[in-house]
């Protein structure tokens, strides 16, 4: 049985190892006869209206050959957690594992203002925007990705050993070696800080647009920031560009798997959180997680490895801004239909800046094709609505980006849920879904960023 006490006690776990639905008749269309024709749903996105889309194809089933894959993540992660507690201050309460608090949201009617809610079994929060190493969910992928480079650097200089502290050999090798990525801001972050407490050089490309305090804070932590005048996208196709010499390192948001399946290792650690608060995921009992989604690749890792655990019984909807749905856009892109936001005339601009991204990954869309059960578009002031009731209720600071994914639990509660359960022939009660809100980033925010999205007290 589901039980508050054992999830609060499970926040131990880690440390011991409609307000504004799209109402229209078009919107009806939208979810009851899908596949729609490409050009019905583009022209809803570049409406500049919250919407609501159903993926057709979700069947929960993600590719067999990346369950080893996901598995040797974990390996890595856990493998490697000796040297994290040694490199990082705020991991050693955690042994060095990357892992985040499982939080009930105790008055959700507070927080989602629906009375539908009543009707649920659990609204729960995965606050991955307090991970330890960054403050945001880019930390299990950053640090899967820069732990496998210098893995191979390592065996190919012949060192078997290290998995605990660094030694100084190693540590000189790795001060020839340059990794750098594209970022909006929390990606960089985390890649930083992985590689400068490792030993790397660390080079950040960002769109000026970009935080400045993020800009700030790479900058303190010895990580070389290079800003460029266009948006992410730009940002991201220079720091690829720049990528000369073998010695050179480029994480790709857009196209790296080892970010993604260092996402995925979440899935086990949410599960063992689920299993030991009583909380079943079954056909009876599904489980509804709302991911907020940028270029894609953490909401879709994470999908991956829910889907491997959980197949059909989870259901993972991707939330983006009204300006910058770029993976609705993708996933329902046909032939030679636009594959940016810009041309359906969105301006990819919102306060969200992790999620200021206009176009997705193939990578992460192809992928989401069948485990990514449907996304929403949500507006700026909702987002800070939300920002700001969950600081109000839950005492929780996110970033705007990180609060995207309340809405979803106020649409899915609702009229929208009953229909998409209906569509699929689910025979399940409103009181048997466990909804699961995935937070982003936050933490690390300086507290008069913070007070600016509060407003005045």
């Amino acid at each position: 049985m589901f039980s508050l006490t054992n999830l609060a006690v499970s926040r131990l776990i880690c440390q011991n190892s409609m307000a504004k639905e799209y109402s229209s008749s078009f919107s009806t269309h939208l979810q009851k006869h899908m596949p729609t024709p490409t050009f019905a749903v583009h022209s809803a996105l570049a409406l500049k209206r919250p919407i609501f889309w159903s993926n057709p194809i979700h069947n929960g089933i993600a590719p067999a050959h990346y369950e080893p894959l996901v598995a040797a993540a974990i390996e890595r992660l856990h493998r490697f957690a000796p040297l994290l507690a040694a490199s990082f201050d705020t991991l050693k309460p955690h042994g060095g594992h990357i892992c985040s608090q499982l939080l009930p949201v105790l008055q959700p009617e507070q927080l989602i203002s629906s009375s539908d809610l009543l009707e649920h079994k659990a609204i729960l929060i995965k606050a991955d925007h307090m991970l330890a190493g960054s403050g945001s969910i880019k930390a299990r992928g950053a640090a899967n990705a820069v732990l496998e480079i210098m893995e191979q650097i390592a065996l190919a200089k012949g060192i078997s050993d290290v998995t605990r502290d660094a030694n100084s050999h190693l540590r000189s090798i790795l001060a020839e070696h340059e990794i750098s990525v594209g970022s909006t801001g929390n990606l960089g972050l985390a890649i930083g800080a992985f590689a400068k407490a490792l030993g790397f050089k660390a080079v950040v490309h960002m769109s000026a647009e970009a935080k400045a305090w993020k800009k700030e804070m790479l900058r303190q932590l010895g990580a070389h920031v290079v800003e460029h005048t266009g948006d992410y996208t730009q940002a991201l196709a220079a720091a690829r560009n720049n990528t000369r010499s073998q010695n050179q390192h480029f994480i790709d948001d857009e196209d790296s798997e080892s970010l993604l399946l260092g996402y995925a290792t979440a899935a086990t650690e949410l599960a063992k959180q689920l299993d030991f608060a009583g909380i079943e995921v079954s056909e009876r009992s599904p489980l509804f997680v709302y991911l907020p989604c940028g270029v894609g690749g953490a909401p879709t890792g994470i999908a991956l490895g829910l889907a491997l655990l959980f197949e059909s019984n989870v259901h993972c909807f991707y939330a983006e801004p009204i300006e910058a749905p770029c993976m609705i856009l993708e996933m329902t892109r046909r032939g030679t239909s636009a594959d940016s936001v810009h041309e359906i005339g969105l301006s990819g601009k919102t306060i969200a800046d992790g999620l200021a991204v206009a176009k997705a990954s193939l990578l992460a869309a192809q992928l989401s094709r069948t485990i990514m059960a449907g996304g929403y578009t949500v507006s700026d002031e909702t987002m800070l609505n939300d920002l700001r009731k969950a600081h109000q209720t839950q005492n929780l600071q996110l970033e705007p980006s990180a609060a995207a994914g309340i809405d979803g639990v106020r649409q899915l509660a609702g009229r929208l849920g009953k229909i998409y359960l209906e569509e699929r022939g689910l025979q399940v009660e409103m009181a048997h879904i466990t909804h699961v809100v995935w937070t982003t980033g936050g933490s690390m925010m300086p507290k008069h960023e913070f007070q600016n999205y509060l407003g005045p007290t």
